[in-house]
């Protein structure tokens, strides 16, 4: 890895994504989320899924995890969106 990669991966770590689901504002880092996932058994992926610490995670799953999104509120396209602008790299399935 390059040193602009390591770079842009650390501003990504650092930087926040704001968004609603349900009414409701949720606010999370990359560094947070891979954090709160740390040692936690993935779910079975059915579509899209985010690599953490090599275990592959289905979006949803991060997202309520790793920002608090309650389950009946995590849309997958929304998490995409988030994971994506936070700097993960979405594996299609």
């Amino acid at each position: 890895m390059d040193y602009n990669n390591k770079r842009n991966k650390k501003m990504a770590a650092d930087r926040a994504y704001e968004f609603t689901a349900g009414g409701t504002r949720y606010r999370g880092t990359r560094l947070q989320i891979e954090q709160r996932l740390a040692g936690v058994a993935p779910d079975r992926v059915r579509k899209y899924a985010v690599d953490i610490a090599g275990c592959r995670y289905p979006v949803t799953q991060v997202i309520h995890l790793g920002m608090g999104v309650p389950r009946p509120k995590c849309q997958s396209q929304q998490a995409y969106r988030a994971l994506e602008a936070l700097g993960f790299a979405i594996i299609e399935q």
